[in-house]
């Protein structure tokens, strides 16, 4: 198996990145909605059964650490004041910042101090990665000279899975 997965935040650009790789690689692309971005079960399946694909899936950021030993990890960084601003411009609902928090707080119930899930999500990054193998951080600044890449200012009116213009 040659798999990998791109986690982080809601809003942290898991999608665009996915889409980059996916192209340099010559991974197949798979979206979080073959999995509708929540069901574990089936994420883990395609993990499992599928050979070299990249699965955007910020909503399993809470399982990076019980992923396949073969799977690759790309953990998207972001700064968080950007990912809150998109959650804002988008309406991204409060009960799925509840529903991120929730699933972390199974894996790391002393995290319980954080008000938004992304920097609830890379406090909980920073005990994972010292668990896995194969990761890589994709800061997501870096990307601005990519060709899928579109500006802050050009994404503005950008749909909630929207990645060019």
């Amino acid at each position: 198996m040659n798999n990998a997965v791109v986690l982080g935040p809601q809003r942290a650009g898991t999608r665009i990145v996915t889409k980059i790789l996916a192209k340099k690689t010559g991974k197949k692309y798979v979206d979080e909605l073959s999995f509708k971005a929540h069901d574990e079960e089936t994420f883990m399946k395609i993990l499992k059964e599928e050979n070299n694909v990249i699965v955007q899936a910020p909503g399993m950021s809470h399982l990076a650490h019980k992923l396949p030993e073969h799977t690759k990890v790309y953990y998207v960084i972001r700064n968080t004041k950007d990912i809150l601003a998109s959650q804002e411009r988008i309406n991204w609902p409060n009960s799925e910042n509840i529903r991120e928090k929730n699933k972390l707080l199974k894996e790391f119930p002393k995290k319980n101090h954080y008000v938004n899930s992304c920097e609830m999500k890379y406090a909980c990054w920073e005990e994972q990665k010292k668990l896995i193998k194969n990761y890589e951080e994709i800061i997501y600044e870096s990307l601005s000279e990519e060709e899928l890449f579109v500006n802050k200012n050009e994404r503005k009116d950008f749909k909630w899975n929207q990645t060019k213009k």
